[in-house]
């Protein structure tokens, strides 16, 4: 364990800096597990815990730290360079666009993206009860979120809606039967997941404080349409503390306001209430959508994960 990390000296790892680090901090089950069985390779650990290789890679150096600290690093920066390099060669791992089976194009900073929020869900400073609003489109974030059990307690209300008032409304209305189809399909989604069909961003004007566990505000189009209501929600602390607000913006606005100068100024401005929790080592991930057709490349995304501290 300690030379695949590469530890070495006083960060190297122990049997009894382990037991002291659970019986001070007396992490969660998913820490616990991990802690208690670092001596595993990743492919063993990641199936004992249920949890796909990457996010167990990822996840490894966290739990690492914590224990040779004795304090609570999961979802910090880490500070250990061997555990630094180790996260960064699998950061590296990533590429930007991959096929999946049905031979659409999908990008892979978006399931680093998904990684990332998993991650963020299970650390000890996030809330487990409540419900996330989100924009689901076909459930993939919340599949996996559901099969985790200390995740229980959340439910997800999916939104289904054009934002401007011109869009089509009949291309939405189809994308909102297949959700109503895939809910009843899958019980245990069913559940746990309410699909409406409704404009999250008036939603959202009429909600108060505390109102939301977390956010997921994937929205994939402008900033010029959805800054005033990031910027509500931020300001009346909509989400608990602790809980993570997902926004996902096109490369431009058909006014030419750049969201990769945008999102910055917003984090800056409300630096003292949150904190943005990097992806892949970057503040701001850009990345590309799945492929279009007719372009034969995807558009480019900017994603910012904001943290509620206080």
């Amino acid at each position: 364990m300690n030379d695949r990390l590469g530890l070495v000296g006083k960060n190297r790892i122990t049997t009894q800096k382990i037991n002291h680090y659970i019986a001070t901090h007396n992490p969660n089950d998913r820490i616990r597990t991990f802690a208690l069985n670092l001596h595993l390779n990743e492919k063993r650990l990641a199936k004992l815990t249920d949890t796909d290789l990457t996010s167990t890679k990822r996840f490894i150096p966290w739990v690492t730290e914590s224990i040779i600290k004795n304090r609570k690093c999961v979802g910090k920066p880490l500070t250990i360079p061997a555990l630094k390099q180790y996260r960064e060669r699998v950061d590296g791992q990533f590429s930007t666009i991959r096929t999946n089976r049905s031979g659409k194009y999908k990008s892979d900073g978006k399931l680093a993206i998904h990684n990332r929020i998993t991650e963020l869900l299970l650390d000890e400073e996030s809330p487990k009860q409540g419900v996330v609003a989100t924009l689901a489109y076909m459930f993939d974030l919340e599949k996996k979120l559901v099969e985790i059990q200390e995740l229980n307690n959340l439910q997800f209300h999916s939104y289904e809606h054009p934002y401007k008032k011109k869009a089509k409304i009949t291309k939405y209305n189809k994308v909102y039967r297949k959700q109503l189809r895939l809910l009843m399909r899958n019980k245990k989604l069913g559940k746990r997941c309410f699909a409406l069909f409704a404009n999250i961003n008036e939603m959202l004007h009429h909600e108060t404080e505390n109102r939301f566990a977390h956010l997921f505000l994937d929205y994939c189009g402008s900033i010029t349409t959805n800054k005033e209501t990031l910027e509500m929600v931020m300001q009346n602390n909509l989400v608990k503390k602790g809980g993570i607000i997902w926004v996902t913006l096109c490369s431009r606005s058909c006014r030419g306001d750049r969201v990769t100068q945008q999102l910055p100024e917003i984090a800056q401005r409300f630096s003292g209430r949150y904190r943005v929790e990097p992806i892949l080592g970057r503040k701001l991930l850009g990345y590309q959508s799945k492929m279009d057709k007719r372009k034969k490349r995807g558009k480019t995304m900017f994603t910012m994960l904001f943290r509620r501290m206080k």
